[in-house]
């Protein structure tokens, strides 16, 4: 049976504290690139999002009605899955707005380029390898090479079994899931509150989003499409690695 909190603020609360998911969200704001709603792809601040992210906040939501499906596009296969999102009472998200579930492991590929003594900066952080090849060359991690400290890149222990610069490398790692929201589903949410009080009172509910699951496109183009991804700074600043 799925939890269900009615429309008692109370208990919308207690529902997400007990049964939510913890996750780092990510605020957006326009890129000053962004003209005629169009973003410049070669710029160095968004990487050609038209979106910049700043001011992590580790939050915990209520995801429901999970669901997704493998669509052909141009660029490859994708997985849009979609999900509700409902986070705490005092949480205003807004469209473009990311949510990284860091606790939940999820299988990630894509082609990687060797530069130097370290390959080219993954799309997503990796928890995990699972599996490396160039050819029909399989590589060992902790033999071969190692995951770097930022958790975006392969570095190379041995260097005669290193592939040769500009090399393509297959990686197949795990990582956690990202999601960006689409929709307020639910953005005027509220009740009347009379139990208790000497005047009925409107308390604010939780909002509910949905949101998009973003970054896991398999083909060649894509996985270029951004270098790094941005990290934040504890004051709120904003910076790569």
């Amino acid at each position: 049976m799925a939890a269900n909190a009615g429309f008692i603020p109370k208990n919308f609360d207690e529902l997400i504290e007990t049964h939510g998911y913890n996750a780092s969200w990510y605020q957006s704001i326009v890129c000053e690139c962004m003209i005629e709603g169009q973003p410049d792809p070669h710029c160095p601040y968004c990487k050609g999002e038209g979106y910049r992210y700043i001011r992590r906040k580790e939050i915990k939501v209520v995801a429901t009605s999970f669901n997704g499906k493998q669509v052909l596009k141009l660029e490859g296969i994708s997985e849009p899955g979609t999900v509700y999102i409902t986070p705490e009472r005092d949480i205003i998200m807004s469209y473009h707005d990311k949510l990284d579930f860091y606790e939940i492991d999820c299988r990630y590929s894509q082609v990687v380029t060797v530069n130097g003594n370290k390959t080219s900066s993954t799309y997503r952080p990796i928890k995990k390898v699972i599996f490396v090849m160039v050819g029909d060359y399989v590589y060992d991690e902790n033999i071969d090479f190692k995951i770097s400290e930022d958790k975006h890149h392969l570095e190379w222990i041995d260097e005669s079994s290193k592939p040769p610069n500009g090399a393509r490398v297959s990686v197949l790692y795990l990582t956690s899931p990202e999601y960006m929201i689409k929709e307020m589903t639910h953005e005027l949410r509220s009740v009347n509150v009379s139990k208790g009080l000497k005047e009925p009172q409107t308390d604010i509910m939780p909002k509910q989003y949905l949101a998009t699951r973003i970054n896991f496109a398999y083909g060649n183009t894509v996985n270029a499409k951004r270098e790094y991804e941005p990290s934040l700074e504890k004051d709120g600043g904003f910076a790569y690695d």
